[in-house]
């Protein structure tokens, strides 16, 4: 759930809208916008969580997508003074106190789906 925390994150930083071009966890074949994916890691007992994740990003033209996931980056990569991720009151998850955005990885080019649309993505890690 931390990753609809962080997607509150980007909404709150004018980024996109949840819902509306910003997704968790899917994005719909005709849609466009970002998503978010978690991707497992392995918990160590007695230390602090880690939520690896990915974006992805596919828009109307490669351009517009890689602009989009560039401000994504460009946001977290500067948090460096971000401790806590905001509730998604909408979907009940509450907020994450004492996290760590690590800096994200720079954009890779995914592939093109079956519209010819570019899909861009990266990657990082939730400290919490």
């Amino acid at each position: 759930m931390i990753t609809l925390s962080l997607l509150q994150f980007l909404q709150d930083n004018n980024i996109g809208t949840i819902d509306t071009d910003m997704f968790w966890q899917n994005l719909a074949i005709d849609a466009e916008g970002l998503y978010i994916v978690n991707i497992g890691q392995a918990q160590n007992r007695g230390q602090r969580r880690v939520q690896r994740y990915e974006i992805y990003v596919r828009n109307k033209n490669k351009l517009a997508g890689l602009k989009m996931l560039e401000s994504v980056i460009e946001l977290i990569n500067n948090s460096y003074e971000v401790c806590d991720l905001p509730a998604v009151t909408d979907y009940g998850v509450d907020g994450y106190h004492n996290i760590t955005l690590l800096p994200l990885s720079t954009p890779t080019r995914v592939g093109e789906d079956a519209n010819g649309r570019i899909i861009w993505s990266t990657s990082g890690t939730i400290i919490y």
